[in-house]
């Protein structure tokens, strides 16, 4: 404006992008000619609307205003004027923006614009503002300063259906525009924050040149917060429909999370218990990329039991739910009810507290999971034989094994042969399949003494077969095969090592991941 290169607002919006980016200012157009980007800039320039300024302001709960102040000016305004509230004083239920934006100018000053939203406060609530504005050149010395002096009465606001898409959509477009001015910004990286609307940084961070660009990247930023701002408000109306759709909305503005939200360090250092307790607050006050990143680093973290897993699960329902992803949630759902037919979830919010109760009733288990079946098969390989051990797993409707270990026992109770193993579908149905290779007079028996750990992604056992003994299981040979051990042998052999069982019990108690102190094969006998 005027060569000032500070932000400029015509009329109710207009923001104009630059070539390939999203213009959202409203061109006036017949309602039934109207274009959808039309219908967006129209509804983004009536929840973003600016106000004249005065001693009463009506504004209704979790909507925001611009209201447009007169300052008169001291000197000349400045090159690359700025706008900087001093001492807010503003009570619990009312946000100020912290910055505020330069208006048109008047025979003796320029006009001035603060946002101001009201955020919890109840319908009827009187809430007092006051508040010094002043303008600034890039010297940071004043040029002219006002004093806001107001009360906020807040009235009540009714969303609809149609105004929650149109806010998800209007914070996606805005966002966009406010993503593409920051990657324009490279210098200022760890200053420009999407998530939240802060004070600019200060002149001297950014040239001259790029001052137009800075304007963009807070002007869209702050809109898009107000959008995101409606939609929070919309997710805690007591019509249940409603605020569920305000949440979907809400979960549906990222895919995933990412930056913080996806390192989630908040959960690093404390127990699992307290993990899930802060994913659990994080779905309450829909911060799902937040959820999603505690869910998604604990699933992963190895330190899951079995209820824990079942609840990780059930959470991570509630966030596909919200993200839109309804197949997704259903599967999780289903697999956190299998494990736990019990399971409650702790969550305070109605919307997703009745959809997990709606969704856990649809989500009944026949049996549970089990390794059904077991087969060893030896054939033929490239280098020798190999001994196929393959585990048929049943009642996993929902395909929460995700792999497993799969281990050869020999005489005496020792560990001979371990290989972790990926689920894999067979015919049609989930099995866990290991390969054990070895020289062509290995595996020369006819018995083997097998034990399958089936698990999900989080390494917790969901079932087992041969645990804590390990089971014989014949040997289906598909070589010709030269000398073999009888199977008769084998038992004498089990026998001893039932005999011996405190050596297997001790083995197995040390952990399956401890290196045996003997490998002899699953037997060896000599005559």
């Amino acid at each position: 404006m005027h060569g000032t290169g500070a932000i400029a607002l015509v009329g109710l919006l207009c923001l104009a992008a630059a070539p390939g980016e999203e213009d959202l200012s409203f061109a006036d157009a017949a309602p039934a000619e109207a274009t959808d980007a039309q219908v967006l800039a129209a509804h983004v320039a009536q929840t973003t609307r600016v106000v004249p300024y005065g001693p009463t302001l009506e504004l209704a709960a979790g909507d925001t205003v611009f209201v447009e102040l007169p300052v008169r000016l001291t000197r000349p305004l400045p090159e690359r004027p700025r706008v900087v509230p001093l001492a807010i004083r503003a009570p619990r239920g009312l946000w100020v923006a912290p910055f505020g934006e330069l208006g048109a100018p008047t025979k003796g000053g320029v006009l001035v614009r603060y946002a101001v939203r009201a955020t919890s406060a109840e319908p009827g609530a009187q809430l007092s503002l006051q508040m010094a504005l002043e303008v600034r050149g890039p010297d940071d010395a004043p040029a002219g300063r006002a004093e806001v002096e107001q009360t906020v009465k807040v009235t009540a606001s009714a969303p609809s259906v149609l105004e929650i898409e149109a806010d998800r959509a209007a914070f996606i477009a805005l966002q966009a525009v406010a993503q593409k001015a920051a990657e324009a910004l490279p210098e200022l990286k760890h200053y420009l924050r999407l998530d939240r609307v802060d004070r600019p940084p200060s002149p001297g961070r950014v040239p001259a040149e790029k001052d137009s660009v800075l304007e963009r990247f807070l002007a869209h930023r702050l809109r898009a917060d107000i959008a995101r701002a409606r939609l929070r408000h919309a997710a805690d109306a007591k019509d249940l429909a409603l605020a569920a759709a305000a949440a979907r909305a809400i979960g549906a503005l990222s895919d995933k999370p990412t930056g913080p939200a996806a390192r989630a360090r908040a959960i690093e250092g404390v127990t699992t218990d307290q993990a899930l307790a802060l994913a659990r607050r994080a779905l309450d006050d829909l911060q799902v990329d937040e959820a999603e990143g505690f869910l998604n680093k604990l699933r992963t973290s190895g330190r899951l039991e079995h209820a824990e897993l079942a609840e990780t699960l059930a959470l991570l329902a509630a966030v596909n739910y919200l993200r839109g992803r309804d197949a997704a949630a259903a599967r999780l759902i289903g697999a956190a009810r299998c494990l736990d037919p019990a399971l409650q979830v702790k969550l305070t919010r109605p919307a997703l507290q009745a959809r997990f109760q709606e969704a856990s009733g649809k989500a009944a288990c026949e049996g549970a999971l089990a390794v059904s079946a077991v087969t060893v098969e030896r054939r033929p390989a490239d280098d020798g034989v190999e001994l196929v051990v393959d585990a048929l797993l049943a009642d996993d409707p929902h395909g929460l094994v995700s792999g497993g270990q799969i281990e050869l026992w020999g005489f005496g109770g020792a560990l001979d042969k371990s290989q972790k193993v990926r689920a894999e579908q067979v015919d049609g149905a989930p099995h866990l399949v290991a390969r054990f290779s070895g020289e062509p007079d290995a595996f020369s028996y006819d018995v083997a003494l097998v034990k399958v750990l089936a698990q999900d992604v989080s390494g917790v056992v969901l079932a087992t077969y041969g645990d804590p003994d390990p089971a014989s299981v014949p040997v289906k040979d598909l070589v010709d095969a030269g000398v073999k051990v009888p199977g008769w042998v084998w038992w004498v052999a089990t026998g001893v090592a039932v005999v011996g069982g405190a050596t297997a019990v001790g083995v197995w108690a040390a952990g399956r991941d401890t290196s045996p102190t003997r490998s002899i094969g699953p037997i060896d006998v000599r005559f």
